[in-house]
C-alpha cells in the first residue's frame, strides 16, 4: 500500500457532475483532512475571494520559470461548455467549488504542460467522482497515497460511463457504491469498500445520484483517513464477472418500439434527462418524460401506433403500442413545444389517434 510523504496531507479532487458536486460540498463541510491546518484554510480562502481559479496555465515556453503555491485543495473539472448566444457553462463542480472558494482548475487537454502544472500541487491524493475524462497513468500514479474512484455501481459489475443508467434498463433490484483505487485500465483497480443500494420501481438517475450522496460520504469518512495512512484494505476485483458501459450519446435514446412496454419505461426513466427517450411523429421529435406500462394488449394495432388507454372510471389516456404491451403516457414534448400532459395533448388533439410514432 502506498503512503504519504506529504505531511500536509493535499488533496486534488477530480470531478464534474452534481453527484460529484454534492460530495465535494460535503466534504469541505466535514473538513475531512481538506486542509493542512485551520490558518491555512482561512489564508487561503481571503486569498481566493478576489481570484476564484489558480494563475492561467502555463505556456509551453513558460513552465520552466513558473512557482506555485499550491493550495491544500485543488478541484479539477471539465472546461466550462459554450452555450446559447456565447454563454458559458460551468460544471456542477464548478461552480461548487467557486461557490466555497476553492481554487479551480479546468484543463482543456491532460497533456505534457497541465502534468507538469498538476505536479507541483504534491498533493497527497486525488479523488476521482465522474470526472468524465480517463486520466493517464501518470495522473493516477502521481499522488504520494494514488488516486481512489468512487463508482456508481458494485463493481466489477458495470465498469465504464454510464453504470445507473445500466442498472435502471436492466431493471436491477439493487446497485451501489463502489470505493477503489485506480490503476491504468477503466474501473480495474483492487475495491476498498462498497454499499449497497436498493433501487425503486420509479427511480431516476437523478434519485439513485442523490441516495447514493451519503453512501459516497461515509465511505469516504471511514477510510479517507486509513488511506492516508496506507492501512485500508484493498479486494482485486474477480475480472471474469466484469461488464461494461459506454458513454452515451443522443441516439441511445430513440425508441424501438418493437421492444416491450416495459423495457421502453426502463429506458426512459434511465435516460432522463440525458439523452431522453424520444420518437418522430411526422419529422417532429416526441419525447416520453414519463409514462407506466400495462399488461393489456393491443392486437389491432402495429408497434409505435398511438391508441386510446382508459380505465374504468377514468378519463382516456394516450398510450402506444409496443411489441409487448402498451405504454400508457402521462407527461410528453413535442418538438418546439414545452412539456405537456399526454392526457391534454389528447383531449387538444383527438386525430392523433392512429398515426404511428416512428424510430427515425
Amino acid at each position: 500500500m502506498r503512503t504519504s510523504q506529504n505531511n500536509g496531507q493535499n488533496l486534488a479532487f477530480w470531478g464534474t457532475t452534481p453527484f460529484a458536486a454534492s460530495i465535494l460540498l460535503h466534504l469541505h463541510e466535514a473538513s475531512i483532512n481538506l486542509y493542512s491546518s485551520p490558518d491555512e484554510k482561512e489564508g487561503r480562502q481571503e486569498k481566493t475571494r478576489s481570484s476564484a481559479t489558480l494563475p492561467p496555465l502555463p505556456h509551453e515556453d513558460q513552465r520552466e520559470q513558473t512557482t506555485l503555491s499550491p493550495p491544500p485543495l485543488v478541484v479539477i473539472t471539465t472546461p466550462d461548455k459554450k452555450g446559447n448566444r456565447g454563454k458559458k457553462t460551468q460544471s456542477a463542480v464548478a461552480q461548487t467549488a467557486r461557490h466555497l472558494s476553492l481554487s479551480v482548475l479546468q484543463p482543456e487537454s491532460l497533456d505534457n504542460v497541465f502534468f507538469d502544472y498538476f505536479s507541483q500541487t504534491r498533493c497527497a491524493l486525488s479523488i476521482v467522482v465522474a470526472y468524465g475524462k480517463i486520466l493517464p497513468a501518470r495522473f493516477i500514479k502521481h499522488p504520494a497515497c494514488g488516486t481512489i474512484n468512487i463508482h456508481t455501481s458494485l463493481l466489477p459489475r458495470y465498469r465504464g460511463a454510464s453504470p445507473v443508467q445500466a442498472a435502471l434498463l436492466n431493471g436491477d433490484t439493487e446497485t451501489g457504491i463502489t470505493l477503489m483505487r485506480m490503476d491504468e485500465k477503466m474501473d480495474h483497480g483492487p475495491i476498498i469498500a462498497q454499499k449497497r443500494l436498493a433501487l425503486l420501481p420509479d427511480d431516476t438517475p437523478e434519485s439513485v445520484f442523490q441516495r447514493m450522496t451519503p453512501l459516497a460520504i461515509s465511505l469516504l469518512e471511514h477510510y479517507l483517513p486509513k488511506i492516508l495512512a496506507g492501512t485500508a484494505p484493498e479486494n482485486p476485483q474477480d475480472h471474469s464477472k466484469a461488464s461494461y458501459t459506454k458513454l452515451l450519446t443522443r441516439t441511445n435514446g430513440c425508441i424501438d418500439w418493437t421492444m416491450p412496454a416495459l423495457a421502453i419505461e426502463r429506458m426512459v426513466r434511465a435516460f432522463t434527462p440525458w439523452p431522453g427517450a424520444y420518437s418522430f411523429l411526422e419529422n417532429k421529435r416526441v419525447k416520453i418524460l414519463k409514462c407506466g406500462v400495462t399488461k393489456d394488449s393491443h392486437a389491432d394495432s402495429s408497434p409505435g401506433t398511438l391508441i386510446e388507454y382508459k380505465q374504468q372510471g377514468q378519463k382516456p389516456n394516450l398510450a402506444v403500442a409496443t411489441g409487448g404491451g402498451i405504454l400508457v403516457l402521462y407527461t410528453i414534448q413535442q418538438e418546439g413545444k414545452e412539456p405537456q400532459d399526454a392526457q391534454v395533448v389528447y383531449a387538444t388533439q383527438p386525430t392523433i389517434i392512429g398515426r404511428v410514432l416512428q424510430s427515425q
